[in-house]
């Protein structure tokens, strides 16, 4: 399912007008978005589970016209607001091309965070949009 899931993320992008390289770097280099180019540089040699919420929160970035200029100075508030904001788009984005995949409806979402490595602290957001879902 994560090649599916990938693919769908990367047509999402493009459709989008977002460019995406995928490069292979040390585990602990991050991915990132350049908002100014529209593009997506995306590690793919880092814990696969949690690769698609990656890729989807920053796509987020760049949908939420995030100002990368503030954030890069540092400023703890904008900073955490401006990731928080990501993290929502990610699910928002992420969530639906889930479902598409899944074979079954999770009577929770946490089985689904578990298996997309998306943090905990997102549970009631995740838990929100799922419901949103099923019910459509």
């Amino acid at each position: 399912m994560l090649d599916d899931l990938l693919e769908d993320l990367c047509n999402y992008a493009f459709v989008n007008g977002i460019g995406v390289e995928m490069i292979r770097a040390t585990s602990t280099t991050p991915s990132i978005c350049l908002k100014n180019k529209r593009l997506i540089v995306l590690n793919v040699n880092v814990k696969s589970n949690n690769l698609p919420f990656i890729f989807a929160h920053e796509i987020g970035h760049i949908l939420n016209d995030d100002c990368m200029l503030t954030y890069n100075n540092g400023l703890p508030y904008y900073k955490s607001r401006c990731e928080h904001r990501a993290d929502v788009k990610a699910l928002d984005i992420l969530l639906p091309i889930y479902m598409n995949h899944a074979n079954y409806i999770p009577e929770n979402v946490t089985p689904v965070m578990s298996q997309l490595g998306i943090p905990t602290t997102l549970s009631e957001v995740a838990n929100n949009i799922l419901t949103n879902l099923i019910a459509k």
